[in-house]
């Protein structure tokens, strides 16, 4: 799986060496913007998967940058965390309405933005990881071909709606479970067997099989 890249924003080029220092040896790219403006397009180009962003900065904000990059469809869901020297009840409320994810007070302890930055990448990760999964599953259930998900051991994981009227039986429930060879003409079951058996020895390699359902 790619790192993570993680977009550092702060007009003292000091802060980008610490951070840069503190997530040595972790699995992250990092991208650097000394500016608000220059935020803004780096984020559009490269694409964060989180945004450690200064509050006080001379040309646009740490809020305002915020603002604008929740108003961008293609960074819109990014996470953010604002690095801030401020620390009152209402910096926190005007970034949480700004649309940040979570607060670093400077000075920053290393060892907490370590932790903060590793859970958030994860949690981000993930959550596009079942926005992925969620996409995939609703074309394959819309596809007009016939499809079946089968694990290692030739047991059917997915029936789409199409291969359930293929094969005719009641619902994917009926199909899941079942090995892909009840589907087959009895005398190519042996035949699949062997190719799942082959296809456990040979993993990464590709296997194409013909059959009559």
């Amino acid at each position: 799986m790619a790192a993570s890249t993680i977009l550092i924003v702060d007009d003292t080029p000091a802060i980008h060496v610490m951070i840069a220092a503190l997530l040595q040896g972790d699995p992250y790219q990092l991208e650097y913007a000394y500016s608000g403006e220059e935020a803004l397009a780096k984020a559009l180009a490269v694409s964060p998967d989180l945004v450690l962003l200064d509050v006080m900065m001379p040309d646009i904000d740490g809020f305002e940058v915020c603002r604008r990059l929740r108003s961008l469809p293609a960074v819109s869901e990014v996470p953010i965390i604002l690095v801030t020297a401020l620390t009152d009840r209402a910096s926190r409320l005007r970034g949480l309405e700004a649309g940040a994810d979570d607060f670093v007070s400077k000075p920053f302890d290393q060892a907490e933005l370590r932790v903060r930055i590793r859970t958030i990448t994860r949690l981000d990760r993930y959550r596009r990881l079942l926005a992925e999964r969620a996409r995939f599953d609703r074309l394959v259930e819309l596809a007009p071909d016939g499809v079946l998900i089968i694990d290692g051991d030739g047991a059917v994981q997915l029936a789409n709606p199409a291969i359930v009227r293929l094969l005719g039986i009641e619902s994917d429930d009926a199909a899941l479970g079942r090995q892909f060879s009840d589907f087959v003409q009895p005398s190519e079951r042996e035949g699949w067997t062997e190719f799942f058996c082959k296809a456990r020895e040979l993993t990464g390699g590709s296997h194409i099989g013909e059959s009559i359902l």
